[in-house]
């Protein structure tokens, strides 16, 4: 691999990257992932997913790319997701990963309205709703906040991650609440 300045990293002749290899199932995994991901996700993430799905399936074998496009698993866009909700999709998964603080002007279940100040630590979707899990300063304690009942959100400074006030710490806390299990 060479590398120039203005040209980025070039392969000598003779070198090159091997094949993707992907099972049926995993292909069908990606595919069906980054279908979710363009229908209910933000703008950004959906406009990314659609370039990880073109990416892999210029690098896979003939068969592969084959299988990747036969794949019958879709999603469809939901109509509460607008514009306005994919851009703050964005905006707070910009904001947890550069650990920036964010001030929520929120409704509750009930329709009242508050101000909190929080430290977004991750995005939750649960079939319907997105969900921004945050320390709240408030309260002083992890709460979770329907991103429909955000009615304004403004960007603050950037926080420290502290052990205690983690993602990690909440699922230490709430085992039977982590996603991905």
């Amino acid at each position: 691999v060479e590398g120039e300045a203005g040209v980025g990293y070039v392969m000598r002749e003779g070198f090159d990257l091997p094949p993707l290899m992907f099972t049926r199932d995993e292909i069908v995994a990606l595919v069906a992932g980054a279908r979710l991901i363009r229908a209910w996700g933000g703008a950004a993430m959906a406009a990314a997913a659609e370039e990880a799905l073109i990416k892999i399936g210029a690098v896979l074998p003939d068969d592969a790319r084959a299988r990747a496009e036969a794949v019958q698993v879709h999603a469809f866009q939901m109509p509460e997701l607008d514009d306005r909700s994919r851009q703050l999709l964005d905006r707070i998964e910009s904001a947890t990963d550069a650990r920036t603080r964010l001030t929520l002007e929120y409704s509750d279940e009930a329709g009242a309205r508050t101000e909190r100040d929080v430290r977004p630590l991750g995005l939750w979707f649960w079939g319907k709703v997105w969900t921004l899990v945050a320390w709240c300063e408030l309260r002083n304690d992890f709460r979770m906040f329907r991103v429909d009942r955000i009615a304004h959100m403004s960007e603050g400074d950037r926080f420290r991650a502290e052990r205690d006030k983690s993602l990690a710490a909440f699922y230490a806390m709430n085992s039977h609440a982590r996603p991905d299990r």
